[in-house]
């Protein structure tokens, strides 16, 4: 389970600058295709949202701006998240072949039994 405190402020700045490289678009369908499920709720929510904000009457200018906002801030969270998982779970495997090196020097040291 993914806890807080392991998405930092590196893991979000990486997402901003990888949002403003790529078109939003290209960034979505690589969602898609990584978490489709998680996709398909961010476009339902986005949808709702985009109703929500065409009943208050604004201009439709103003509306798709927003829309954009809020889908960018959304992407923005879900790739850092990601991003931030892989690089535990690679810090995780180091640590692992790390301790598993160790364990080999360890009781390659041990005197053998004859």
């Amino acid at each position: 389970m993914l806890t807080l405190s392991i998405i930092g402020a590196r893991d979000v700045l990486r997402a901003i600058s990888r949002r403003q490289c790529q078109r939003l678009v290209r960034v979505v369908a690589e969602l898609e295709r990584l978490e489709f499920d998680q996709t398909q709720y961010r476009l339902e929510e986005g949808t709702d949202i985009l109703g929500s904000l065409i009943r208050t009457g604004s201009a439709s200018r103003e509306v798709r701006q927003i829309y954009v906002q809020v889908e960018t801030l959304c992407v923005v969270l879900i790739v850092s998240l990601l991003d931030a998982a892989s690089a535990s779970t690679r810090k995780c495997k180091r640590a692992a072949i790390g301790n598993a090196a160790r364990r080999r020097r360890a009781s390659s040291k041990r005197p053998r039994k004859e």
